[in-house]
């Protein structure tokens, strides 16, 4: 696990349920001590009952298997620090460059997301894997791309006949985004990468279509 997963779980703080006993608690806040510090893998249930004071048949007690310890733990911090993550920096650029055309603010954007994802390559991967398991986290994920940052995209994108905003669009800005993110740090990491001209293609891909595209190459 890399540092900015670390320091990001470490910085969460999660609240623990008023009907949990105090050694649940201790349990839950050295599980997630010990998962930022050293990963799932690296993780014993052995360590985690040493550093919160229980014994392992405590831990099994209150916690049928380390697998559920870890969603216990890691997705609400995930939950509670990646959310101001991918919204709060995307609203900052869109209001500095509300002024701006769309097609300039959502380069901005793109190459913001972008550069976070390839400095925090394990924080991607974990909300990937995670993603294919949990309901609960897709359920998340869903409510903040869609109540959160497709209301932010709407912003810089011109309405459609009724004013409403074209959400059909937004759905295909975010996933050409996460599409290339994916690849670009988890399918193809060694792959020689011109993230700039990527991003350019995406655009024209996606505000002027292939043929255009190609016609004016031509």
């Amino acid at each position: 696990m890399n540092e900015q997963l670390k320091a990001l779980l470490k910085e969460a703080d999660i609240s623990v349920g008023t009907n949990q006993t105090d050694k649940q608690k201790d349990v839950i806040r050295a599980a997630l001590e010990l998962f930022a510090e050293k990963g799932y893998a690296g993780t014993t249930t052995q360590a985690i009952a040493q550093k919160a004071r229980v014994s392992e048949k405590t831990l099994f007690k209150h916690f049928e298997s380390k697998e559920k310890l870890f969603r216990q733990t890691v997705y609400p911090a995930m939950i509670q620090v990646l959310a101001p993550l991918l919204i709060e920096q995307t609203e900052k650029i869109i209001e500095k460059e509300k002024n701006r055309h769309y097609r300039d603010v959502l380069y901005d954007v793109y190459k913001d997301r972008i550069d976070f994802a390839i400095e925090n390559p394990d924080v991607i991967k974990l909300i990937l894997q995670e993603l294919l398991f949990s309901p609960d986290l897709r359920g998340v994920m869903a409510n903040i791309l869609q109540q959160q940052m497709a209301p932010l995209i709407s912003q810089v994108l011109p309405p459609t006949d009724d004013g409403e905003p074209d959400y059909s669009l937004i759905r295909v800005i975010l996933s050409l985004l996460v599409g290339y993110i994916s690849t670009r740090t988890i399918l193809a990491p060694d792959q020689a990468w011109d993230d700039e001209k990527e991003i350019q293609f995406m655009l024209d891909v996606l505000f002027y279509g292939l043929e255009r595209r190609q016609n004016s190459q031509d």
